[in-house]
């Protein structure tokens, strides 16, 4: 049964984050022909700075009402207050960096996007609150909606201000219609109100679980973003571009997968983090569910990098292709590293979060550095070396608190590793046979590596085929006997 519910949650939070980025890479596709590889690396610039200040916004206050299960109005309403008088704190600091960050780049645009960017900030720190209790409350079929009327109206402004010539303009103004569209549809699908009062001894209570969070937020930021900012400033925002172009076409499958488990995974295990036994299960099955949907993407983008950037971006953006591949091999373990987190954030122990988060970032920035030396290759390579070290140090914790280690963890997930290098392995024998234009040479390399996949799998019988077909089926069953009562 908790199988069942977590797969139902599961489903409609999948149904949001899938019409969410699906609408937005789709968006994308269109703007990447607009627009060329410079605007998208200043709006990365950008990025850099509001991601920054949405985290001081949110201070790990989010994961800590989603994880408590009997949080007062009072709390939630001083919570509320905390974001939003942050919010605005940031969004004056942005105003005054940013002359500051336009001479460091070398951009002058920078400092009118600066303005934007503050706007922005203000007007998310406004439904932190109301995502984190919907959340909460697993009401994934409102986020569903709120989703699909940000997307929808962002993306449709910023084509049409791409079809009018407006450049870089025409992405920032997106973002900010976003953020806009996000918070209003929140405020009009939730049912929480806050009321017009501030105690500060809710929020230091909060702060005691979410400060942790904050530096440890702060240190994966620094260096996800150390990135941006060193090909930024030594190879310019043309190759900053090209680079976050194969980065986010990676994210698009693995970030898609880890924000569906972070955001159906944290209230599920928190509700039986204190049953170690029924923590471990939840955790095995959450984490081959997703490796099982994961592998496979990450072998295909990294085998067919070079089709996947034609045929999706055109020509003008090739040269992301070798990016994509290596950094496909970043995202292969992305789901052990969000699952074991999400296990260590439901057990309330933040310190242990930030202890792992200090010797992942370190470990990273060292890598960071040596691959600057060997251009924007290097830095890729990096990520990869780096994402194999995070994943053995997320799962540490689980190896003590429920003896699910990673050496358990990647026994758990040989079968699939092994089904997926097959596919991996057809893939590349039957790309030298077939000799067909960019998009029908995709299309049917995946159609070969999907099918080659599931039939294998099947064929082998892969206790995490069996258990979702059997979820799948009994989800129906059930569906099918409330529609006729």
């Amino acid at each position: 049964m908790a199988k069942e519910k977590a797969a139902v949650a599961g489903l409609w939070s999948g149904a949001d984050i899938l019409l969410r980025q699906g609408v937005q890479f789709f968006i994308s596709l269109i703007l990447a022909r607009l627009l060329s590889p410079s605007d998208f690396g200043i709006i990365a610039l950008l990025t850099l700075f509001t991601s920054l200040s949405m985290l001081f916004v949110d201070s790990g206050m989010s994961v800590a009402l989603i994880r408590s299960q009997n949080s007062s109005q009072e709390e939630e309403t001083s919570v509320f207050w905390f974001n939003l008088a942050v919010g605005l704190l940031c969004a004056g600091t942005l105003l005054f960096v940013a002359p500051y960050a336009a001479q460091f780049y070398g951009q002058p645009v920078l400092r009118s996007l600066m303005i934007v960017a503050a706007a922005q900030v203000v007007i998310a720190a406004l439904g932190a609150v109301q995502s984190a209790l919907l959340i909460r409350a697993l009401r994934f079929r409102q986020l569903l909606i709120v989703g699909a009327m940000a997307t929808s109206v962002s993306g449709g402004l910023g084509i049409g201000l791409a079809f009018a010539g407006f450049g870089v303009w025409s992405l920032a103004w997106q973002m900010l219609a976003m953020s806009a569209t996000t918070t209003l549809s929140l405020w009009y699908v939730g049912r929480w109100r806050p009321s017009l009062t501030f105690k500060i001894a809710p929020v230091l209570a909060q702060l005691q679980f979410s400060a942790n969070l904050l530096l440890s937020s702060l240190l994966d930021l620094s260096y996800n973003q150390g990135f941006t900012v060193i090909v930024g400033k030594l190879y310019g925002v043309g190759e900053l571009g090209f680079y976050n172009r194969g980065s986010n076409v990676q994210a698009v499958a693995s970030g898609m997968l880890s924000s569906l488990i972070g955001r159906a995974s944290l209230p599920l295990f928190s509700a039986r983090a204190d049953d170690m036994a029924a923590l471990r299960r939840g955790v095995s099955f959450a984490l081959r569910a997703a490796m099982a949907i994961n592998i496979p993407a990450m072998i295909g983008l990294a085998l067919l990098s070079d089709l996947v950037v034609v045929t999706l971006f055109g020509e003008k953006w090739r040269q992301s292709a070798p990016i994509l591949s290596v950094l496909a091999f970043s995202g292969l373990l992305w789901p052990i590293h969000v699952i074991n987190v999400q296990a260590i954030l439901a057990r309330g122990d933040s310190s242990t979060f930030l202890k792992i988060e200090i010797i992942k970032q370190s470990t990273g920035f060292a890598t960071m550095l040596v691959g600057s030396f060997f251009g924007i290759m290097g830095l890729a390579v990096s990520q990869v070396v780096s994402g194999v070290i995070a994943a053995f140090t997320n799962a540490a914790p689980s190896g003590r608190f429920f003896n699910y280690g990673i050496r358990a963890q990647l026994e758990d997930l040989k079968g699939i590793f092994l089904v997926g290098a097959l596919m991996g392995v057809l893939l590349m024998f039957a790309r030298s046979a077939i000799n067909l234009t960019p998009s029908l040479e995709l299309g049917a390399l995946v159609g070969l590596g999907a099918a080659t996949y599931i039939g294998v799998g099947f064929a082998l019988r892969l206790t995490i085929f069996m258990e979702l077909t059997e979820i799948l089926f009994n989800i129906v069953l059930s569906r099918r006997g409330r529609a006729s009562q």
